[in-house]
């Protein structure tokens, strides 16, 4: 944003002079109005592009659903703790959630499929693909899949829907980071759009030569 914001800044420079020149403006020391304070700087001199992480970050928190808090993002990026409690039964699942411009990545912490510890199960929602990844046992499993809208994050081991209801701390997020919508490079991502049949997270993975067990 910075950078756009001093390409904004010389293109308008460009065009203040542009017009000067075609349109008869001073062309010597000579032709200047001696009334005029020579100290007098031009509005745009005074104009500097606004740094993003010098700006106030609001919070709020609350209550409501994963597409509540999608939607929230629309008007302005948001990165947001969430809490997630499945049943009276069921411990909570805790984690972070960031929105920006229709891209989504959320990182919980969720019951390991043993259900004798806990991992870490990240979703990245980024140009109508959905990938989804957790790090189990010491090897990272993941999964990508066409998805042209965000549905939530039903698909993943942290089962949350749209109109699954959460509790929130969020603040706005000026200052994007856009590195964390990027799949990250080390994980092997099983293409699952092809396939057919329902498929638990957690059950099917890769082996040692990229191949799905049969």
């Amino acid at each position: 944003m910075k950078l756009l914001g001093i390409l904004a800044f010389g293109a308008l420079l460009v065009v203040a002079f542009g017009y000067v020149t075609i349109f008869g403006g001073p062309t010597s020391l000579d032709d200047v109005d001696p009334g005029i304070d020579d100290q007098t700087e031009s509005p745009l001199v005074n104009q500097a592009p606004i740094d993003p992480a010098t700006i106030e970050r609001v919070a709020f928190a609350g209550a409501g659903t994963i597409e509540s808090l999608f939607m929230r993002g629309a008007t302005g990026p948001i990165e947001c703790q969430i809490t997630f409690i499945p049943s009276a039964l069921e411990p909570a699942i805790n984690g972070s959630m960031f929105v920006s411009d229709g891209q989504v990545r959320a990182d919980f912490i969720v019951p390991s499929p043993d259900m004798t510890g806990e991992v870490v199960a990240s979703v990245i929602h980024v140009n109508e693909m959905l990938y989804v990844w957790s790090e189990i046992n010491g090897e990272t499993f993941g999964m990508r899949m066409s998805q042209p809208t965000f549905n939530g994050f039903g698909d993943s081991a942290a089962d949350m829907d749209l109109d699954t209801e959460v509790q929130y701390d969020c603040l706005t997020w000026p200052a994007v980071d856009n590195t964390i919508f990027e799949p990250p490079a080390r994980v092997l991502f099983t293409d699952m759009t092809n396939l057919t049949g329902n498929m638990e997270f957690g059950v099917m993975y890769e082996n040692e030569a990229g191949e799905l067990p049969l």
